[in-house]
């Protein structure tokens, strides 16, 4: 077998006939393996520089929120006292103040049923 005849067939096989390989021409970029990993590297380095840009501006997203967090959470704390002072004031100005003198006490206490009678009423069977 000549080294034309592997060549154009691409292919090298026993006496039998078997295949024994294939031959992948190279493209003339992949020649010279030492600058292919030279580029590859350098790409590799560039790719992992765009990354670390990206992790900067991601921290730096981070620590502007939690600043931003910050600022809320002191609002909504002044809010909310604000809130309640407000509601106190609400409540205190709609209370209807409630005076009963000691002759209302009394009339409503003559008035009342005793208690026994009100437990009596409570139970009443189902006879009655």
């Amino acid at each position: 077998m000549t080294t034309q005849d592997v060549l154009s067939n691409r292919e090298i096989r026993d006496p039998q006939g078997t295949a024994l390989a294939y031959l992948v021409p190279l493209a003339e970029k992949d020649r010279d393996p030492l600058a292919n990993l030279s580029a590859e590297v350098k790409s590799l380095r560039q790719e992992a520089d765009a990354l670390r840009a990206e992790l900067s501006g991601a921290h730096r997203s981070i620590a502007e929120l939690h600043a931003r967090i910050e600022v809320l959470s002191r609002e909504r704390c002044a809010l909310e006292a604000d809130r309640d002072e407000y509601l106190r004031a609400l409540y205190f100005m709609s209370k209807e103040e409630t005076k009963y003198t000691e002759a209302d006490l009394r009339a409503s206490l003559e008035t009342a049923l005793p208690f026994v009678k009100v437990i009596e009423q409570l139970h009443v069977s189902p006879e009655r």
